[in-house]
């Protein structure tokens, strides 16, 4: 069967295309309209699934959420769509605005576009959003007006932005773990996740936190590893704290960080190791502390608990300390400016001393409180120096310059031990003083003051004051010098106020006697540190005055040579000492066998200028032109311009300058009771049998040019000078005895050979005199010259010889001259007694009464 197709002309089809037309017209019609009633019913539906009040505005809603009545937050679109595939809804232009749970304040959250989840009740930001946070305000501080009102609100606000924004409506908390960056007038800052509470307006930055905060001159730069924001606390809690800047850094593990109304910072409290340093090196660290700050986000004081260290490493030198607790002052542009330490101050320093060698001295201070001042340093010269001063900040670093410390307060110090022994240095009050280069230039110490030094031989020596006055060598002398010590020695020390001093010697030398320590009092003391001299000073009233076991002196001001013990005694000397005419003892040695010479009284000194050198154990006495040098023991003394005395050789010598400023000798003349003389007269020239009995004691007198005694031979002698002879004189029963001779040879008995009719001991009397060359005698009634005259103190006799050239010759006025072989006179009863050749020829003559 054929299948034909309807014939269809031109009429038809036009027919045809007209009802399809108005069929398609219809259709598209109709489906407008059915999109639009299907919108309709969708806005109409969603504040009925939302369960709350939303005003529907052309092209966009407002959501609303409250509580109790009051507002939390509303959220606005400009417009929304129903997304199909997964039912959520596309909101474009969103502002979200929240109030908090006090309703304050308004913080804001904007962005192009929202996914909104309504079941979930979150809105996710598919791009970059922007949160403004408005910090609290002071009711007082913000009463503006007009646009004064306007600017105070903005520079409150502080500005993120992010992106991946997550908001949930039931919790009004605001997420995201894109990197956030935020900013307000006082600095600006980033992170990596951050979580924001609309109701307790709290801010918590997740990870690797950076915030810069802004200065006049410089920013503060902080980074925290999290930092948590409380907002209506105005705090910041920081993990893993560094804050930092030209003028330092500061790290804590644990850090809260407290901002004024203005965002400025006020407070830092750290925790868990609060660390402190500064570009020069120091380093303060402590378990826990807070900082203030001022307007301009300065340090301005801080305070360091739970035991703070302190330490400064640089080259050549190191610098540690610790006490319990710390306070820290910091000048305006925030520079650190004083360190209160307390309840235990302990500090330690070791310093290269000299560059390119291994020598070092370290020091170590200790007090229960300790203030350390910084300033800041200034560059030595050049245009750097002059730009650098003009702008200073908290860039500019600090030196350490002043140390005060007080209650019991002490200092040691060790430097090169083949130069020096240690140092110690105490007293209540401390001041240490520094160079620009932070190396010790002075100490000064108050209340109980005390200054310990020792040797490389060994030797000690402590003084005790009032006040102590310590200066040091700067390196650059002291290596001019080339003393061979550490470059920063002591320079000087001055101690005021009751000044005690014990002096040690150290062990002495192989064959060399052992020193006896020294003792002094004075009202001052310096001490010279490149000299090595110790000087000591008073008043008249209370002179300084040294000491030892067997030694004492006086003096308007004395000199200690600390190396070698020598004693030096200025103007007014007074010494006094035992055991020897020819010196104190300065040391121990064995004991001689038998009786030691001059043992018994004391001998005394007093003259202008005295020299004890200790080594050689001599002692030089000077005199001034109208005041001799003078040394006396008992009766027996010798006076001099000068007077030289020698422990070791057991000698003194004494010099003469002049007639009028000769050597005298003043010796005891002390016999037995009085007897005839054992030799029998055979002619009297004269005779008196009712002479009374003369004293037992005389004193023998003698002036030369010079004088040598010897302790060991018990012999004093007397020499001419070019201005004229030894002269001796001794009393008789009759008067005084005169004798004029080029020497004199003096024999002294030991000390207590003979005794007084009292029974007392008696010191170093005369034995016998000799006196040589160019003789002349002077004696009561008579003139006697010859070439030699020997005088015992035993007997009182004078024997009188010569030559057969010039034989000896007594002259008087009844009997004229008399010569012979020997003329001999006797002291105690007058009588002279003239030997011939033969003893026939003698002849015994008297002077008449």
């Amino acid at each position: 069967m054929k299948l034909q197709w309807p014939r269809f002309s031109i009429e038809r089809l036009r027919n045809v295309v007209l009802v399809g037309g108005v069929f398609l017209i219809a259709a598209v019609i109709a489906f407008l309209f059915a999109g639009q009633w299907r919108r309709r019913l969708l806005t109409q539906d969603l504040p009925r699934r939302l369960g709350a009040n939303i005003e529907l505005e052309a092209n966009g809603f407002n959501y609303t959420q409250t509580s109790k009545g009051k507002t939390l937050f509303k959220i606005h679109a400009e417009r929304a769509e129903q997304m199909k595939q997964n039912a959520r809804t596309l909101l474009h232009n969103v502002r979200i605005e929240m109030y908090g749970a006090d309703s304050t304040q308004t913080d804001t959250i904007t962005g192009r576009q929202f996914e909104y989840d309504q079941a979930a009740g979150k809105a996710v930001a598919l791009g970059e959003v922007q949160i403004d946070l408005v910090r609290p305000v002071n009711p007082t501080a913000g009463r503006a007006a007009g646009a004064g009102a306007d600017k105070s609100s903005q520079n409150n606000t502080i500005h993120l932005r992010t992106s991946g924004l997550e908001f949930n409506q039931k919790s009004g908390i605001a997420t995201t773990t894109q990197r956030v960056d935020f900013s307000l007038e006082q600095g600006s800052g980033n992170s990596i996740g951050a979580t924001y509470d609309s109701n307790g307006g709290d801010l918590v930055l997740d990870r690797d936190v950076a915030i810069s905060v802004r200065r006049p001159n410089e920013n503060l730069l902080v980074h925290a590893s999290h930092a948590e924001f409380e907002r209506a606390h105005q705090l910041c809690h920081l993990l893993a704290m560094t804050a930092s800047d030209a003028g330092g850094t500061a790290t804590s593990g644990v850090a809260v960080i407290h901002f004024r109304a203005d965002g400025s910072l006020v407070q830092l409290d750290g925790s868990d190791t609060l660390r402190l340093t500064n570009p020069s090196g120091a380093v303060i660290t402590a378990p826990q502390g807070s900082m203030i700050f001022d307007s301009q986000s300065h340090p301005t004081h801080g305070v360091l608990r739970g035991g703070t260290s302190f330490s400064l490493h640089q080259p050549g030198r190191s610098v540690e300390g610790s006490a319990p607790t710390a306070q820290l002052a910091f000048d305006s542009l925030g520079r650190l400016h004083r360190t209160h330490l307390e309840r235990g101050v302990i500090l330690t320093s070791q310093q290269q001393t000299i560059p390119g060698k291994s020598m070092e001295t370290r020091r170590r201070w200790t007090s229960e409180i300790a203030d350390l001042d910084f300033v800041p340093v200034v560059a030595s010269s050049g245009p750097a120096h002059a730009a650098r001063s003009a702008t200073p900040g908290a860039s500019q670093p600090v030196a350490l310059r002043t140390i005060h410390g007080t209650g019991s307060v002490v200092i040691t110090s060790e430097g090169d031990p083949k130069a020096n022994g240690p140092t110690r240095m105490a007293a209540d009050d401390v001041v240490a003083e520094l160079t620009p280069d932070s190396k010790l230039s002075r100490l000064t110490g108050d209340g109980h003051a005390q200054f310990e030094q020792s040797t490389k031989d060994g030797a000690h020596q402590v003084t005790n004051s009032d006040h102590l006055e310590a200066r040091f060598t700067p390196q650059t002398r002291a290596l001019a010098a080339n003393a061979g010590e550490s470059a920063q020695s002591i320079e000087s020390i001055l101690q005021t106020g009751h000044v005690a001093l014990t002096n040690t010697p150290g062990p002495a030398r192989t064959g060399a006697m052992q020193q006896l320590p020294l003792h002094a009092t004075a009202a001052r003391a310096d001490y010279d540190g490149l000299k090595q001299t110790l000087h000591l000073s008073g008043s008249s009233n209370q002179p300084p005055r040294v000491s030892s076991d067997t030694f004492s002196m006086s003096a308007t001001t004395i000199d200690l040579l600390r190396l070698s013990g020598d004693l030096f005694g200025h103007r007014n000397v007074r010494a006094s000492w035992s055991g020897s005419l020819s010196g104190p003892a300065t040391g121990e040695s064995a004991p001689r066998a038998g009786k030691s010479p001059g043992q018994g009284d004391p001998v005394y000194a007093v003259a202008s200028e005295l020299a004890l050198h200790r080594d050689s154990q001599q002692m030089v006495l000077l005199g001034a032109p109208s005041n001799p040098a003078r040394l006396w023991q008992a009766a027996n003394s010798v006076t001099a311009p000068q007077i030289t005395l020698n422990r070791k050789l057991l000698t003194l010598d004494a010099n003469g300058e002049s007639r009028a400023n000769p050597v005298s000798a003043l010796l005891a003349n002390t016999r037995s009771d009085a007897r005839p003389s054992p030799r029998k007269p055979t002619r009297a020239i004269a005779s008196d049998t009712h002479r009374a009995a003369i004293a037992d004691t005389s004193v023998m007198r003698l002036t030369s040019g010079e004088l040598h005694y010897s302790e060991g031979q018990r012999l004093a002698t007397f020499s001419r000078a070019t201005w004229g002879p030894v002269a001796a004189e001794t009393s008789t029963s009759d008067g005084i005895a005169r004798i004029l001779s080029d020497s004199a040879r003096v024999y002294l008995l030991d000390p207590g050979t003979h005794a007084s009719s009292a029974g007392s001991q008696a010191n170093a009397t005369v034995d016998r005199m000799v006196s040589q060359g160019h003789v002349a005698v002077r004696l009561p009634g008579r003139v006697g010259t010859g070439d030699k005259l020997v005088y015992t103190g035993d007997d009182g006799l004078f024997t009188l010889t010569g030559s057969a050239a010039n034989p000896p010759r007594i002259r008087d006025q009844q009997h004229g001259t008399v010569t012979g072989n020997a003329l001999i006179f006797n002291s105690q009863d007058d009588s002279v007694t003239v030997e011939g050749n033969g003893a026939a020829t003698t002849t015994n003559t008297r002077t008449p009464r």
